[in-house]
């Protein structure tokens, strides 16, 4: 048995495009692919209302682990740094990861168009 997930991306203003239809094995919905540990998520937004759509989105419905997930982008520092954090490098509060505790990010959601305060960042 196969199960299908539909893509789509939204545009300002509500229009959406679908991006493709894509067949998963239903293997990979099945308690014999269960996780060991909660997934490490993380979102860069200059949007202070969508960081908490992120982080509600990593805690309610991804479940992820909130000691290391978070949505970072308020200030030039954390968008400057934002590789290092999503490589397991840096924490989300841009402090050194020990060398045991390093872990890349599962998931990420990153804002194309970032501005804050004079400085701008288009991906």
């Amino acid at each position: 048995p196969r199960t299908t997930l539909s893509a789509s991306v939204f545009a300002c203003g509500g229009a959406s495009s679908e991006v493709g239809t894509f067949d998963m094995p239903a293997l990979l919905f099945s308690h014999e692919l269960a996780r060991t540990a909660p997934l490490y998520c993380l979102g860069l937004d200059d949007s202070s209302m969508c960081r908490q759509l992120h982080e509600l989105l990593f805690s309610t419905f991804i479940k992820a682990d909130m000691s290391r997930s978070a949505s970072i982008g308020c200030t030039a520092d954390e968008v400057d740094h934002f590789a290092d954090v999503a490589l397991g490098l840096l924490t989300h509060e841009l402090k050194v990861v020990p060398a045991g505790e390093k872990r890349a990010a599962d998931v990420v959601i990153i804002d194309q168009h970032i501005h804050v305060g004079h400085r701008r960042w288009l991906g």
